[in-house]
Protein backbone atom coordinates (compact mmCIF):
# COMPACT_ATOMS: atom_id res chain seq x y z
CA UNK A 1 0.00 0.00 0.00
CA UNK A 2 2.85 2.39 0.78
CA UNK A 3 4.19 2.10 -2.77
CA UNK A 4 0.78 3.05 -4.18
CA UNK A 5 0.59 6.08 -1.88
CA UNK A 6 4.15 7.10 -2.79
CA UNK A 7 3.38 6.97 -6.52
CA UNK A 8 0.28 9.09 -6.03
CA UNK A 9 2.20 11.62 -3.99
CA UNK A 10 4.94 11.85 -6.63
CA UNK A 11 2.41 12.30 -9.43
CA UNK A 12 0.69 15.09 -7.51
CA UNK A 13 4.06 16.67 -6.82
CA UNK A 14 5.01 16.66 -10.50
CA UNK A 15 1.64 18.08 -11.52
CA UNK A 16 1.56 20.85 -8.92
CA UNK A 17 5.21 21.52 -8.17
CA UNK A 18 4.53 20.88 -4.48
CA UNK A 19 7.09 19.22 -2.24
CA UNK A 20 6.46 15.73 -0.89
CA UNK A 21 7.02 15.13 2.81
CA UNK A 22 7.92 11.41 2.86
CA UNK A 23 6.38 10.45 6.19
CA UNK A 24 5.34 7.03 4.89
CA UNK A 25 8.95 6.06 4.19
CA UNK A 26 9.97 6.93 7.75
CA UNK A 27 7.01 4.99 9.15
CA UNK A 28 8.05 1.96 7.10
CA UNK A 29 11.55 2.15 8.57
CA UNK A 30 10.13 2.52 12.08
CA UNK A 31 7.73 -0.39 11.68
CA UNK A 32 10.45 -2.63 10.24
CA UNK A 33 12.60 -1.88 13.26
CA UNK A 34 9.94 -2.53 15.90
CA UNK A 35 10.14 0.64 17.95
CA UNK A 36 9.57 0.53 21.71
CA UNK A 37 6.45 2.67 21.37
CA UNK A 38 3.37 2.42 19.14
CA UNK A 39 2.96 4.73 16.15
CA UNK A 40 -0.84 4.45 16.27
CA UNK A 41 -3.36 4.80 19.05
CA UNK A 42 -5.40 1.73 20.00
CA UNK A 43 -8.07 2.61 17.42
CA UNK A 44 -5.54 1.94 14.64
CA UNK A 45 -6.49 5.17 12.85
CA UNK A 46 -4.96 8.02 14.81
CA UNK A 47 -1.32 8.65 15.49
CA UNK A 48 0.14 8.02 18.91
CA UNK A 49 2.64 10.61 20.23
CA UNK A 50 5.57 8.67 18.71
CA UNK A 51 3.90 8.62 15.28
CA UNK A 52 3.10 12.31 15.46
CA UNK A 53 6.67 13.12 16.50
CA UNK A 54 8.13 11.01 13.69
CA UNK A 55 5.92 12.79 11.14
CA UNK A 56 6.91 16.18 12.59
CA UNK A 57 10.62 15.31 12.31
CA UNK A 58 10.20 14.34 8.64
CA UNK A 59 8.30 17.58 7.97
CA UNK A 60 11.02 19.57 9.76
CA UNK A 61 13.74 18.08 7.57
CA UNK A 62 11.74 18.63 4.37
CA UNK A 63 10.71 22.21 5.13
CA UNK A 64 13.92 23.50 6.70
CA UNK A 65 16.46 21.29 4.90
CA UNK A 66 18.08 20.36 8.20
CA UNK A 67 18.23 16.93 9.78
CA UNK A 68 16.18 16.68 12.97
CA UNK A 69 18.83 14.67 14.84
CA UNK A 70 19.63 16.52 18.04
CA UNK A 71 16.44 18.56 18.27
CA UNK A 72 15.62 19.30 21.90
CA UNK A 73 11.82 19.13 21.79
CA UNK A 74 10.47 15.64 22.51
CA UNK A 75 6.80 16.20 23.28
CA UNK A 76 7.11 14.08 26.42
CA UNK A 77 8.70 11.08 24.72
CA UNK A 78 11.64 9.36 26.44
CA UNK A 79 14.98 10.73 25.24
CA UNK A 80 16.07 7.45 23.64
CA UNK A 81 12.78 7.05 21.73
CA UNK A 82 12.88 10.66 20.48
CA UNK A 83 16.51 10.28 19.41
CA UNK A 84 15.72 7.13 17.43
CA UNK A 85 12.68 8.72 15.79
CA UNK A 86 14.86 11.67 14.77
CA UNK A 87 17.33 9.25 13.15
CA UNK A 88 14.55 7.35 11.37
CA UNK A 89 13.13 10.60 10.05
CA UNK A 90 16.53 11.29 8.47
CA UNK A 91 16.73 7.94 6.74
CA UNK A 92 18.59 5.99 9.36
Amino acid sequence: MQAVLDRGDMQASVQTGAAVIPVGEAWQRALAEGLPGPLWQDDGSHRAPAGTYLAACVAYETVFGQIPVGLAGHEGLPDEVAARLQQLASGG
